[in-house]
């Protein structure tokens, strides 16, 4: 390995990318951006999902004295790429709230005393004191920010704690930066700029137009009808012998529960398939990705989160059961098929109650003030803490029991504690990958059934076990929502919990409460007056952005005359001077200028009857779409092809 260079040196850089990635050549622009990194330049990169981006950074880390830092907020991406650099014999760590002091110690000692050349860390680290501390002793030689738009109210997933990032360069003022996105408008762009404090930066916009990718977008009544003959559609498209068997296939929903429903219906009409959400326990959802990837099972139904970081070159298609609420959102999880680039589809699924719920969900992520005085309030008494009290101290919160105890929405709920974590009021640690209560059925399906026959008490929470998590839970631990259950049963929650303990006792099943791990911090002591706290017009501001961003995402959706392509570009402030010609809007207006069947009608009463007679009268060009017409023709009977050497106009009596 390399640990100084002097002078840049195209040979380091190609004989480093053989001997650690095993590529003959870089993609544009990985070695222009890394030339400008080992010049200790700023930069900012845009570049397409699938494009390349942490090579950017991984391998000029190989070759710069020190360690580099990566900060990113997607903890399954962090752990896919450290296993991915250790198998390539890179030695790289991250620090996760799943290690304990004594080992997130022993790791940073590592990074300032060893040879590990990548730390990777989420941006909520950077609040620790025993990271600083440990990071100003570190020889640190870039900073490398991965999904950078987090950092812009404008982007489609803000992390307020990205705002920390600049404390690390006036710790580090020597180290340089890069900032890499899949997707950033104008305005997110200025942000990142802006908030990272960009100096003399270079920066590489690279076209996020995806040529190999067939967009299209169906609105339907019945959205299972058209997987179903989505799915089993083989054919060609314009023929370039796309087939649907010859990859993977990622499909999106934005419900846990309707990635096993999905599932379930797929496998009753005989396709195989999975699902997949955070919700699964660890080892369940690694061993489904691992069967999706070494293609034992071909297609997956998942939450949005799936697939990040995920080096998979032939997914076919990706299609979207429910829409995403961002434009941003949909070309990232889009653009997750054809990485081979090859012919590939990006499919999304519609109807009008989807539209509603789109705006409804925008509307509950911006409750009223008063909404969120009442949860503040509520939060203070349920702890038990006096107006003037709790400043800087931690608590345990379990979410589940609040919104359980008050009666309230999760989402709404949910939605006002990330507000008030916005406002600098709270912090909030939240846990997508938290301890949850776990469920596995120790008995038979059969034993099962008899015990719910003579067990009328207990089967009260088994059909909705049942019902909600589905078979897996005879075959693994599942994590289970005691809420859910207990509105799908009329129950009290402490009586769900009291026959789940039953039906373990029994050993029934094997039932493993959840250990909370969720805490809240108040940042100020509790206030009588919200309102002075609560910056009106900031959230005012933050909910103006999200609604253009959703109106893009519906224009998108409901437009079906532009090209979806150039309405991508656009939206990305690209030029989109030319149509792509080949996702449904363009298709279907190729399709109307280039109808030869009239043509045809007219070459047959002028008595030109052969193929070749016509094809050459209309346009030898378009030799294709006049044999497509005939066939369409044959087809409804208008035409008939005699004798096996020429057509004719059926006559009708």
């Amino acid at each position: 390995m390399i640990s100084k260079i002097s002078k840049f040196d195209s040979n380091i850089l190609n004989k480093t990318l053989k001997q650690y990635w095993g590529y003959e050549s870089f993609k544009y622009p990985q070695k222009e951006v890394i030339e400008e990194l080992l010049k200790n330049q700023d930069i900012l990169v845009r570049m397409p999902t699938g494009g390349g981006k942490s090579i950017c950074f991984q391998l000029p880390a190989l070759l710069k004295p020190g360690i580099s830092l990566v900060i990113s907020p997607l903890l399954a991406l962090i752990k896919d790429q450290i296993e991915r650099l250790w198998q390539q014999g890179i030695k790289a760590i991250s620090i996760s709230s799943k290690m304990s002091n004594r080992e997130i110690d022993i790791a940073l000692d590592n990074c300032i005393y060893g040879d590990i050349k990548l730390l990777y860390i989420s941006p909520e680290r950077i609040e620790s004191n025993l990271f600083i501390e440990r990071f100003k002793k570190m020889d640190v030689n870039t900073i490398a920010v991965d999904e950078a738009h987090c950092i812009s109210e404008w982007g489609y997933d803000f992390r307020p704690s990205y705002l920390n990032i600049s404390k690390l360069r006036e710790i580090k003022p020597q180290s340089n930066l890069i900032a890499l996105t899949a997707s950033a408008t104008k305005n997110v762009k200025k942000d990142i700029i802006e908030k990272l404090e960009l100096k003399n930066h270079k920066e590489f916009n690279i076209s996020l137009e995806r040529k190999n990718i067939f967009y299209q977008v169906i609105n339907t009544d019945n959205k299972n009808f058209d997987l179903i003959r989505i799915l089993s559609d083989n054919k060609n498209l314009n023929d370039n012998s796309f087939s649907l068997s010859n990859g993977c296939i990622i499909i999106y929903t934005n419900t846990r529960k309707k990635t096993f429903e999905i599932s379930q219906f797929l496998k009753s009409n005989n396709i195989n398939s999975d699902f997949y959400h955070a919700g699964l326990d660890l080892k369940a959802r690694e061993q489904k990705q691992k069967s999706w990837i070494k293609e034992k099972n071909k297609i997956i139904i998942a939450t949005n989160a799936f697939g990040m970081g995920i080096d998979k070159s032939n997914v076919r298609l990706v299609l979207h059961y429910d829409p995403p609420l961002y434009l941003e959102s949909f070309y990232q999880e889009s653009g997750r098929a054809g990485r081979d680039n090859l012919l590939s589809k990006s499919i999304l699924l519609y109807n009008d109650s989807d539209i509603y719920e789109m705006k409804n969900k925008l509307i509950k992520k911006y409750p009223t003030l008063e909404f969120i005085k009442d949860i503040y309030i509520k939060i203070f008494n349920c702890l038990n803490i006096a107006i003037g009290s709790g400043e800087m101290t931690t608590y345990s919160f379990d979410l589940d029991n609040f919104v359980n105890k008050y009666n309230l929405s999760y989402i709404e709920t949910y939605n006002v504690l990330k507000l008030l974590e916005s406002q600098n009021l709270i912090y909030f640690n939240f846990k997508e990958d938290k301890t949850q209560d776990k469920v596995k059925i120790n008995i038979s399906p059969n034993c099962l059934y008899n015990y719910r026959i003579n067990n009328k008490n207990h089967n009260t929470i088994l059909e909705p076990l049942l019902r909600i998590y589905g078979g897996d839970v005879f075959n693994e631990y599942c994590k289970i929502s005691k809420i859910l259950i207990a509105s799908k049963s009329n129950l009290q929650i402490e009586e769900v919990k009291r026959i789940l303990f039953q039906l373990q006792k029994r050993e029934i099943i094997d039932y493993k409460p959840k250990i909370n791990s969720e805490t809240i911090t108040f940042i100020h002591p509790r206030i009588k007056n919200l309102s002075s706290y609560i910056k009106i017009k900031e959230l005012k501001k933050r909910k103006s952005i999200d609604q253009e961003k959703l109106n893009a995402m519906i224009t998108f959706i409901e437009n079906n005359l532009r090209c979806r392509n150039q309405i991508i570009l656009e939206y990305f402030d690209q030029d989109a001077y030319q149509k792509c010609n080949l996702c449904d809007n363009c298709l279907k207006q190729h399709d109307e200028e280039n109808n030869y069947k009239d043509m045809i009608y007219e070459c047959l009463k002028n008595n030109k009857n052969t193929l070749n007679e016509i094809i050459t009268d209309i346009n030898p060009q378009e030799k294709k779409l006049i044999i497509s017409d005939l066939r369409d023709l044959m087809k409804e009977e208008k035409i008939i092809f005699k004798n096996s050497t020429y057509f004719e106009i059926k006559k009708t009596i």
